[in-house]
């Protein structure tokens, strides 16, 4: 569903662009820089939890006719970078009412559409930011790597274990002090796998030779 969301996406892209200089709309500044965050992982032929996070991101909002993000967020995540899709995410999160707008020249009908759209969005923002930090903790050299370096993120993977039944999910993730850190630190994640990789290797030095 995704390819097919993707595909698409830039069949739309490529014919908007030779028109952006005239009087005719073109795509939504949201879209285009996440499609040239698309074209930067693939030059940099880079995969990952990163990677895929543009793509799911993309692959929901590609969806919402008439959305365009606030200029300050487009200013943090139109510049390539492998964290871009992580800023967006952080927008997404921790401010969901007003990282986005949608266009004034938007119909009542997709207007209402829309609406909709991102209200669904926003009850599964939670599931994203869970599916990435899996995704990401998959590629650290420990089983617990993200979880001693990010305070608080122990806390709320007990309360989505044993609390999801009971509580919304987006009550336990969303605009909770907690997650502010958790973003910021995120963005050292590269220093954690390595102070990972010299702690695992230096328990792995320490261990007793085995009797024979």
């Amino acid at each position: 569903m995704i390819r097919m969301k993707l595909t698409l996406f830039f069949m739309l892209l490529a014919f908007t662009l030779p028109v952006l200089g005239s009087s005719r709309p073109g795509p939504s500044r949201l879209m285009y820089c996440l499609g040239q965050q698309e074209k930067y992982f693939h030059a940099k032929k880079q995969t990952g939890p990163f990677y895929e996070l543009n793509q799911s991101l993309m692959g929901e909002l590609l969806q919402v006719p008439g959305l365009e993000a606030s200029s300050v967020l487009l200013n943090r995540i139109c510049k390539p970078s492998p964290m871009a899709p992580l800023y967006l995410l952080e927008a997404i999160v921790l401010d969901p009412r007003d990282w986005w707008y949608l266009k004034d020249d938007l119909d009542p009908q997709p207007r209402m559409i829309a609406l909709e759209l991102m209200r669904e969005f926003r009850q599964m923002s939670p599931e994203i930011l869970l599916n990435f930090l899996s995704s990401l903790q998959m590629i650290m050299p420990t089983p617990q790597c993200l979880e001693q370096h990010i305070p608080g993120l122990s806390k709320m993977y007990h309360d989505v274990k044993w609390l999801q039944e009971e509580v919304d999910l987006k009550k336990i993730t969303l605009g909770h002090k907690r997650l502010i850190p958790l973003f910021s630190r995120l963005q050292r994640y590269q220093d954690f796998s390595q102070e990972c990789a010299k702690s695992k290797k230096t328990t792995k030095g320490s261990g007793k030779p085995s009797a024979r």
